[in-house]
């Protein structure tokens, strides 16, 4: 858990599993045209369920934590080789040994 993390405040926590998400996700891209991951979809799903229980007029907000600007990471043709000491920031691989 992250230090900066106030307990105090939270007053739910939702699980969803990979199905779950990633047809949520694919709801948001349909409902309201917004590409995100299965992470996303997560989000909206449970905002959607917390909207509907909600008195008309409640203010519901989520954050949608997938990347933005794709254009300015990189973008390899083949992985580079690496040994596994350092973060990657694209596509990469290591070679264990046990076949090439």
């Amino acid at each position: 858990m992250p230090p900066n993390l106030d307990h105090s405040v939270i007053d739910e926590v939702h699980w969803l599993n990979d199905r779950e998400a990633f047809v949520s996700a694919r709801s948001l891209t349909r409902e309201q045209m917004v590409f995100g991951g299965n992470t996303s979809g997560s989000v909206y799903r449970v905002l959607k369920h917390l909207a509907e229980r909600e008195p008309a007029g409640t203010r519901v907000v989520g954050i949608f934590p997938d990347r933005q600007r794709l254009d300015e990471l990189p973008l390899r043709e083949e992985p580079l080789t690496v040994d596994g000491t350092a973060p990657v920031e694209a596509w990469s691989r290591q070679v264990l040994g046990r076949r090439n």
